[in-house]
């Protein structure tokens, strides 16, 4: 699997997070040094100087192709934390999270909610506010969800990268990941269909 954090030279993780000097990169500050990057290695700015590479012997580093492939995973924290549980072993396809009535509570009024606003039309009274409401409440708890991936961060790696531990344990432990990443990929979801009526 290819690891998209090396392209940036970042820290594997829920955060865009520099190897080299733990700084922290908001999503402005990353597309920043993504554009720089995209300049450097677009095709049109590669043309000149890929002769002059290849004419020196020396092998093409990454393509404005790939650089690009791996923005889009990182930009969006729900891509980035798969991203990361991946590149640390654990599967998430074809897995599902434990039932839990409160998130499937949640989830049903969240749903009811969008319904109302779709049914509104963004031309009715109220729409707008009633649409950031939501949209704020959403957010926060996208970036609760995850916060719990930052906080956890060490715990999630060692659970995940560690044998030393039981069958018993590593699959408790790898459910509340699970169950986890779950919330965020709601919340993600949720934000996306929000858009939609927008």
């Amino acid at each position: 699997m290819t690891d998209f954090f090396k392209f940036f030279n970042l820290t594997p993780g829920p955060l865009l997070v520099s190897q080299s000097n733990c700084q922290l990169f908001t999503d402005k500050a990353f597309k920043v040094m993504y554009h720089q990057i995209q300049t450097q290695v677009h095709p049109d700015q590669m043309a000149v100087s890929q002769r002059a590479t290849q004419d020196a012997g020396v092998a093409q580093e990454l393509t404005s192709a790939q650089y690009s492939q791996a923005y889009q995973c990182l930009i969006d924290p729900l891509s980035r934390v798969r991203h990361w549980l991946e590149l640390t072993g654990m599967s998430l396809e074809g897995q599902s999270t434990q039932a839990n009535m409160e998130l499937f509570e949640e989830q049903m009024q969240a749903q009811e909610i969008l319904e109302g606003l779709k049914s509104q039309g963004s031309a009715a009274a109220g729409f707008d506010e009633q649409y950031w409401q939501v949209h704020r409440t959403m957010k926060d708890k996208m970036n609760s969800a995850l916060q719990w991936f930052v906080d956890h961060q060490t715990a999630v790696e060692s659970v995940l990268c560690q044998s030393s531990l039981t069958n018993e344990q590593v699959e408790l432990d790898s459910q509340t990941v699970l169950n986890h990443f779950g919330l965020l990929a709601m919340y993600s979801r949720i934000l996306n269909q929000l858009k939609d009526i927008r």
